[in-house]
């Protein structure tokens, strides 16, 4: 990936002006988001893509399910400049984190980033938090980055549902890539 300088370039890059909403995921080609209880693949194998994260979600809202959450090793779980709000059926939930909110449906969730006065909004999973953005139309706009990465493992597989592309506009972000990764912007064209 090219020489990032601040979150603002790459906003500018990736986020369509009307986007509020966005779904954010790295999947490799047969869909796999996860392995076990991580991420199918490491910082070493997908250089720069996790660094892309980062940068695309600073100063934002970021919601994401429990479970991934607590997936997250704890010394990375606080995510510094980002508001991370959790999806839980738990309301008696605790997070790792007194700035970290919970909520118990993407309306509450979005209620909050938005009290909060989050100018963008992420939701960045997993499997079963992907599934019901795409079911309800939560989002407007999906990052999704294309990870070039055979995975073989007998743990239990996390798959990122299929999306139509007859629903989106498709457009490769020539710009951001790494050596094994490519990102693609989808843009809803259809309600």
């Amino acid at each position: 990936m090219g020489e990032i300088k601040d979150a603002s370039e790459i906003l500018a890059n990736v986020l369509s002006e009307k986007a509020t909403i966005t779904l954010i995921v790295a999947k490799n080609q047969k869909n796999i988001i996860g392995v076990g209880k991580t991420m199918a693949w490491t910082k070493k194998e997908v250089r720069g893509e996790q660094t892309y994260f980062k940068y695309v979600t600073q100063d934002s809202a970021v919601i994401m399910g429990r479970s991934s959450y607590e997936d997250i090793p704890i010394e990375h779980r606080e995510m510094p400049g980002r508001q991370m709000i959790i999806l839980t059926t738990n309301r008696e939930y605790k997070p790792f984190s007194e700035n970290h909110s919970i909520a118990n449906s993407f309306e509450e969730a979005i209620h909050i980033a938005k009290l909060k006065n989050a100018k963008n909004i992420f939701i960045a999973g997993g499997g079963k938090v992907y599934e019901q953005a795409i079911k309800e139309k939560t989002f407007d706009t999906a990052l999704i980055t294309e990870v070039d990465i055979n995975i073989a493992s007998p743990e239990v597989i996390t798959f990122f549902p299929q999306l139509s592309k007859k629903d989106f506009l498709v457009e490769e972000l020539k710009g951001i890539k790494g050596e094994n990764w490519e990102l693609f912007r989808w843009t809803r064209i259809t309600n």
